[in-house]
């Protein structure tokens, strides 16, 4: 291959042609062939030829069989060419290659790649914006972190001219975080803030949400990182409201997992995992990309820092584990950084060892921030293998991380160790000294930092007017508010020591039990032997069964079963110090369902090796009450086989009783590299079973009265919705002078307890009425009880109304309440009151008289308080004089009797009825009617509506379906239709029987005898379907044939 010095040295003896002619070639993708050089050379194939001719000769290029190939490294010579060429001949050259080959190659990731490059140099569309953002997700993906920077910072300068808009809007943001992340966390806070700050805005503006989550996280970060916290805060709430209004679990995960990152950078610890906590409920999931399964770690290594070990190792092992499964090598460098990171922690300096060298297993994913932790890391495990030279090496890469970036040196308790070790021996280094750090940290609003720097002068600092006592106050102030218990506990013990060297044993005896109550919740094996030998056993044990007796208490507050069971989950996790954890929950169809999990993603969940190490378990379980497997490669072989392909060494299954005698289990993993559980735990974790026994059965049983009480709810609000209670007397829509009447006279009567009869025909709102008139009164609080007496079988009646024993008759399989005493205290409707049989008059007239009645089948009498309305049709006066209806019965329902006129009496009333209909259908079918012409109001005022106000109503429903725009139109709807009755049309001799028979069957034949549905004989009529039926039937009217 030819070197640039060479090029430059053929480039001087070139023409202009011959020039213009190599820059073509150079920018072509390599092979080409002769015939594509021609065709976009444009030139006469002669001169051409000898000028490609004289370039191969030079070693430019290579021919082989018609394709000709670069011999130059093609990065060299375009940075060649953009130094010697005018601009404008490289723009000309490029443009035509652009041209030529959009439409000449096929669509592949090799094409976007090749234009992609030309788009550098040339000028850019947003149709061209594609090939530029597309190149470079694909180079980022495959590490190719510097060459994806420029392709992103080349779409983001288009951007600088030309603002987002709804087709460039994923472009824009794909770059702002692409082009974040290929710099490698390098570039200055004050230069990220702006750009991250607009990307924010343009994502909230064009609702792109799952950008907003992601840019969020990574503004919130760099605000915090720049010492603006509060602000990063606000970020963050600003973006849970609208994840949660726009509904996107994932967006939510991040902000929290974002918010918890903050909290920790402040060393608030608690908070950290509080707001972690919240994203959880019952089974615990990792995310599917990098940025969450980061975060993930981070709370991991929160965990651990808050003395919960094995919840935090085991969860950022599972999230490393499920990293290298999707491939994302970031994140699993990452976690494997805050593994070790742990490790230190709890002073397994081989396994810290360990895990970062499995970090530098993909050295190209490893960016400014994990090289900074990392030697953090690195400079502890050599200092403590006595390599001081390559610790102190590690040290000043950390001091000479450019601060500008805002990544904070990670000062926890082993930094300074290491630091004041070094320079005890005279590594020292000026920009980063233990007592700058010291000072710093003191100074700083971290306060795990704090906490640990007034401890660390305490002991490191010789200085006769230190108050050491004072100093370790402090710092137990500061981890206390942080929630760092391990260092807190170590400040505790130091000051019960402080204490005894002044001979004050009472004080060192109250600090020392401080301190065993945090390290109650820690395993022996994964603190100093010197703290550990200080804590009675029986004192551990003590604390433990007290935290488990707690779980009782917390049901008074916690009232949902996935609540209760992650209280539960932690409980263990932090006693039995295992990894993993699960609660096995029974389904209705005999199998089991993971309820909670803690440091089990759905992947291992899902995985056959976990599915089959339950089945096998739960198999053998039955007839026992645990399973123990100390020690998993000493077991059954087909248990070993699956042991090991999830990583288990040590099992306990235990059977928790549920409801509906059910069983539930709790199942305990100590994953390899862990602690085997031991037999003693095995009791306490009984104790632990009980608990979830009676609080899952508590829980359950408050559930159940919950829905009762919520179903209660729901009804009684929708029946006060249906009543019209808020205002009752509004229900009945009109203006005219006899409806101002019909609400006067509901006003007057409303405020008496007297017995009403409405009258008026079908369809005209007697019910509508008898509300008005109940939701006005004093009893309006109670229930309002309709019976249509038309619609009930005679042989019914009795029951429905006073009620009846169980065995009363056949099918009386139960007790049930009859109307009357369900009406107490409120009221009873008794509609189509003049259909109610001669022979069931006196049952009725006796319950007036007397508000006492007795159920079908009993002999004890109930007494019941209620108001009585009854509506009728009929003229029931007349009704009386043909002695079909009692006449003591009449005056007793008669006393305030209130007529309600048909719809034709009151006409000025249709077109705010029409208006009051339409308004609501088109709401409920989401139709914007807003116009009603003139000339079809006028249809609707020269019909005579036989059905009345219900007629009106559901030819305005139908009409509004209809509808397809915002103006309605009222179709079908004829003066001289079928079923319309004029005067001229009665016969006068005829009985009232006879016209309403001969009314009903012209209807019928009308709808061919159909009955019920839309344009049934029902819905013309203005009657429910059921009344219609019993209609015909008492009038003897049946389908011919």
């Amino acid at each position: 291959m030819i070197n640039i010095l060479e090029i430059k040295d053929q480039w001087q003896k070139m023409g202009l042609e011959s020039r213009n002619l190599f820059m073509l070639a150079s920018f072509m993708p390599s092979p080409f062939l002769s015939s594509e050089f021609d065709e976009i050379a444009g030139r006469k194939k002669s001169e051409k030829h000898a000028i490609i001719a004289d370039f191969i000769s030079g070693n430019l290029f290579n021919l082989d069989n018609n394709k000709i190939y670069h011999n130059f490294d093609t990065d060299e010579i375009s940075g060649f060419l953009l130094d010697y060429v005018p601009k404008k001949s490289i723009t000309e050259t490029i443009r035509k290659l652009i041209i030529y080959y959009e439409n000449k190659m096929p669509d592949t990731p090799e094409k976007e790649l090749y234009l992609a490059g030309l788009y550098l140099h040339a000028d850019i569309s947003a149709d061209n914006l594609k090939y530029l953002v597309e190149t470079a997700k694909r180079l980022s993906i495959s590490g190719e972190k510097k060459k994806a920077y420029i392709f992103f910072d080349r779409a983001l300068q288009f951007f600088n001219e030309n603002a987002p808009h709804k087709k460039t809007i994923d472009f824009y943001l794909e770059s702002v975080i692409g082009s974040l992340q290929a710099s490698r966390m390098t570039k200055p806070l004050d230069q990220i803030i702006p750009v991250l700050t607009d990307a924010w805005k343009y994502s909230r503006h064009f609702n792109r949400w799952e950008y907003l989550s992601k840019i969020n996280l990574r503004l919130a970060r760099a605000l915090a990182a720049s010492g603006h916290a509060q602000k990063a805060i606000e970020y963050i709430n600003k973006t849970l409201e609208i994840v949660d209004i726009q509904g996107i679990p994932s967006a939510r995960i991040l902000s929290a997992l974002c918010m918890g990152q903050i909290m920790f950078w402040k060393g608030r610890i608690i908070e950290a995992l509080q707001s972690y906590e919240k994203t959880i409920s019952g089974l615990e999931e990792f995310g599917d990309d990098s940025s969450t399964l980061m975060g993930d770690s981070y709370m991991g290594r929160v965990y651990v820092i808050n003395g919960r070990i094995a919840r935090g190792m085991g969860m950022i092992e599972a999230v490393y584990k499920k990293a290298v499964s999707l491939n994302l090598k970031d994140a699993a460098v990452f976690s494997s950084i805050l593994y070790a990171h742990s490790c230190i922690e709890v002073g397994n300096i081989d396994e810290a060892e360990k895990w970062i060298q499995r970090a530098f297993e993909y050295p190209e994913k490893i960016d400014n921030l994990m090289q900074l932790m990392a030697d953090t890391c690195n400079a502890c495990i050599y200092y403590e293998k006595g390599d001081y030279e390559r610790a102190f090496e590690c040290h000043r890469r950390i001091a000479d991380y450019p601060k500008d970036t805002g990544y904070p040196h990670i000062k926890s308790n082993w930094f300074f160790e290491y630091l004041h070790g070094l320079e005890s021996k005279g590594y020292y280094y000026e920009k980063l000294n233990f007592n700058d750090a010291l000072k710093e940290s003191i100074k700083g609003d971290n306060l795990y930092y704090k906490g640990i720097a007034y401890r660390q002068r305490a002991i490191k600092q010789k200085d006769d007017k230190l108050d050491i006592i004072s100093e370790l106050e402090k710092s137990e102030k500061w981890l206390e508010l942080s929630g760092a218990e391990i260092e807190l506990a170590k400040t505790r013990i130091m000051l019960g020591d402080e204490y005894l060297k002044r001979g004050d044993t009472t004080r060192r005896k109250e600090y020392m039990e401080k301190a065993w109550g945090l390290f109650a919740k820690v395993d022996h094996s994964y603190l100093p032997k010197e703290l550990m030998a200080i804590m009675p056993r029986e004192r551990k044990i003590e604390i433990m069964i007290d935290k488990i007796i707690r779980i009782n208490e917390s049901l008074e507050i916690i009232q949902d079963v996935a609540a209760f069971l992650d209280r539960v989950l932690d409980v263990a996790i932090d006693f039995s110090m295992a990894t993993q954890c699960a609660y096995l929950m029974p389904t209705h169809d005999n199998n089991f369902k993971v309820a909670a999990s803690r440091n089990m993603d759905t992947a291992f969940l899902d995985s056959e090796g976990f599915n089959s190490i339950i089945k096998l378990l739960i198999t053998d379980i039955k007839g026992s009450s645990e399973i123990f497997i100390s020690d998993t490669e000493k077991c059954k072989p087909i248990y070993s086989n699956y042991f090991k392909q999830v990583d288990i060494n040590s099992v306990i299954l235990m059977s928790v009783k549920m409801p509906e005698n059910k069983t539930g289990y709790i199942c305990l993993f100590n994953r390899l590299g862990g602690q085997p559980f031991s037999v003693n735990q095995l009791r306490y974790l009984r104790l632990l079973c009980n608990q979830i026994s009676v609080g899952v059965s508590n829980i359950r049983m408050f559930e159940e009265m919950r829905q009762l009480k919520t179903r209660f709810k729901d009804e009684a609000l929708y029946y006060k919705q249906e009543m019209g209670i808020s205002n009752p007397i509004e229900m009945i829509v009109g203006e005219s002078k006899v409806i101002r009447t019909l609400k006067s006279q509901i006003t007057q009567v409303a405020s008496t307890d007297s017995t009403v009869l409405i009258t008026g025909e079908t369809g005209v709102g007697k019910e509508l009425v008898a509300k008005a008139i109940h939701n006005s009164s004093e009893r309006k609080n109670g229930s309002f009880i309709s019976v249509n007496l038309a619609a009930l079988p005679s042989e019914l009646i009795i029951s429905e109304l006073f009620g009846h024993e169980k065995g009363a008759f056949t099918g009386a399989n139960e007790r049930k309440k009859g109307r009357f005493e369900i009406s107490h205290e409120g009221t009873i409707f008794l509609d189509e009151i003049g259909d109610l049989p001669l022979e069931l008059q006196i049952k009725l007239l006796r319950v007036l008289q007397r508000g006492s009645f007795e159920r079908l089948g009993s002999t004890n009498t109930i007494h019941s308080d209620f108001r009585v309305i009854s509506a009728t049709n009929k003229d029931l006066y007349g009704e009386v004089l043909k002695e079909k209806f009692r006449q003591d019965l009449y005056y007793r329902l008669v006393v305030f009797p209130i007529h309600v006129p048909p719809l034709r009496d009151r006409k000025e009333d249709i077109p705010m009825l029409v208006w009051h209909f339409l308004d609501k259908f088109a709401k409920k079918m989401s139709k914007p009617i807003k116009l009603i012409p003139k000339e079809e109001m006028e249809k609707l005022l020269t019909y005579d509506w036989p059905g009345n106000v219900r007629e009106l109503e559901h030819f305005v429903e139908r009409s509004v379906i209809l509808s397809d725009g915002r103006r309605i139109s009222f179709s079908g709807l004829h003066t001289n239709r079928v079923g319309t009755l004029t005067p001229d049309s009665y016969q006068l001799n005829a009985s009232l029987a006879d016209v309403e028979r001969d009314h009903i069957e012209k209807v019928l034949k009308s709808t061919y005898w159909k009955v019920s549905g839309p344009r049934g004989a029902a819905e013309i009529l203005g009657l429910k379907p059921t009344t219609l039926l019993f209609r015909m039937k008492k009038l003897g009217i049946k389908k011919p044939g």
